[in-house]
């Protein structure tokens, strides 16, 4: 039988030695866990990053739609805005967040 970890990491301490009969959810070993919370902080902060980009680009598109229907804003701009918009993956006109 072949045992695997499921996330990446340096053994810091090893329970069992080779051979030795285990029960089932049986600690084998401790993983240092610096690896993979150092991927979830940096995940995170992406993630985070993605967001505000994504928030930033709502409030200039409903601008950009706001000043369309005002008429004080050429064509040109509302194109802009939804090219902006589906670069995103977003929707044109998302559905509101309750």
């Amino acid at each position: 039988m072949n045992v695997y970890a499921i996330v990446k990491g340096v053994v810091k301490k090893v329970y069992v030695k080779e051979g030795q009969r285990v029960k089932k959810d049986q600690l084998l070993v401790e993983i240092n866990p610096d690896l993979y919370l150092a991927e979830k902080e940096r995940l995170t902060a992406q993630l985070e990053a993605q967001r505000l980009k994504l928030e930033k680009t709502e409030r200039d598109f409903k601008r950009y739609k706001e000043l369309y229907n005002r008429g004080s804003s050429q064509r040109v701009s509302m194109k802009t805005g939804k090219t902006g918009m589906r670069e995103k993956g977003q929707p044109i006109f998302p559905l509101r967040r309750s």
